[in-house]
């Protein structure tokens, strides 16, 4: 084996690691720590100047270390030790300095320092729950870019490089990005509602998150106004509390989400009560099979999906349409349970009624996540 620096052979000898190797290389050229042992004081100095140049505000860090590849498994093993013992002494002299903790779960801040002592420094996302609600119909989701021009605008999108001008994402993260000085942000929300779909009631469950953000603690009241002064009445939107990556994760599973609707079907011919009191008791408690429907067919797979419909209920209001109230389990696709879509969702309003039923309207009122699933909606 390449000889070794003593500050490595001392830390791998306090391991219970024995090299057989007793003459020392300058720490410049030691194959395990590249170096870095004479440069700690130079490696936390620079971190600490780009991290006050940056005015991050930060309560606690941690060091990620990072050596050249193209080493075999068992240098691999020793250079592990190394890590350990290198971010060690980092850490406590960027904490020392700093009077900061190091934390490595959810810290503030991120530093790493990789081959050829390249040291960077990256602000942790943050992330911010909340609950919104769209009050116009025609905005999307999220951005929704042209896919004929990639966004660069044509005869399609009427040169706007985008399907619609605005979006909740947008409506929600740009200003939040704003307040805190982030780079970026991303918005991921409990399922997704149509374009022409509003949100109302309880709303949506959200996670905003912001990448590279400078600014960390502020008072999430002032930025509930802030974020709903600059929408303008088309989104509002109620932030809950500061949230993690895991909380990320769990309000983007559909699966885990009952949904609450309240729409309006229009039939071809006309139906009596007796004919709607067989759907509510036919299709309340029902477990529903949906193709991918027709319209998304070209951006999901065409796959067939079980969904539960916790319970259904139907108002007539003449002889050819109807208000109805559906809570059903994250992901089914509440047009085609109306329409059927050609057979493709069964059993459906229009299989069951044999007449053809077309969803006219439709207003999310609110979604439970999976630790409420058997409290119920309350009546906004």
């Amino acid at each position: 084996m390449p000889s070794i620096c003593r500050n490595c052979y001392v830390t791998l000898s306090q391991s219970g690691i024995t090299t057989g190797d007793k003459s020392y290389s300058p720490n410049k050229e030691c194959s395990l720590c590249e170096g870095m042992w004479d440069r700690l004081e130079l490696l936390a100095y620079r971190s600490l100047q780009t991290l006050y140049q940056r005015k991050y505000e930060w309560n606690s860090f941690w060091v990620a270390i990072r050596f050249a590849g193209g080493v075999d498994e068992g240098r691999k093993l020793l250079r592990s030790y190394i890590k350990s013992a290198l971010r060690t002494k980092l850490t406590d002299i960027i904490s020392n300095d700093a009077k900061r903790a190091a934390r490595k779960d959810s810290p503030d801040i991120l530093i790493t320092i990789g081959p050829n002592h390249k040291t960077e420094v990256f602000s942790a996302p943050l992330f911010i729950k909340g609950v919104y609600q769209k009050r116009l119909a025609g905005i999307s989701q999220s951005k929704w870019i042209c896919q004929k021009c990639a966004g660069r605008g044509c005869f399609e999108c009427d040169f706007t490089g985008r399907y619609y001008a605005l979006s909740v994402q947008e409506l929600i993260g740009y200003p939040a990005a704003h307040l805190f000085q982030a780079a970026g942000y991303y918005l991921h929300a409990a399922g997704r509602e149509d374009v022409d779909v509003t949100v109302e009631g309880h709303g949506r469950p959200f996670v905003l998150e912001l990448t590279d953000p400078r600014l960390r603690g502020l008072n999430l009241k002032q930025v509930e106004k802030y974020i709903n002064k600059y929408s303008a009445g088309l989104v509002s939107v109620k932030l809950v509390e500061y949230g993690t990556a895991r909380d990320r994760e769990i309000v983007k599973r559909a699966e885990n989400h009952y949904k609450m609707y309240l729409g309006t079907i229009r039939f071809r011919d006309e139906v009596d009560d007796k004919e709607l009191l067989v759907l509510t008791s036919k299709l309340s408690g029902a477990t529903i099979a949906q193709r991918t429907p027709f319209r998304v067919l070209r951006r999901r797979a065409d796959l067939i999906r079980r969904k539960y419909i916790k319970s259904f209920s139907i108002v007539p209001l003449n002889r050819r349409t109807a208000k109805f109230e559906v809570v059903c389990e994250g992901g089914t696709y509440v047009k085609e349970f109306i329409s059927g879509d050609d057979g493709r969702t069964s059993p459906s309003v229009s299989e069951i009624l044999g007449i053809q039923s077309v969803c006219t309207e439709l207003r999310m009122l609110g979604v439970m996540v999976e630790s409420d699933k058997n409290k119920g909606f309350e009546k906004p």
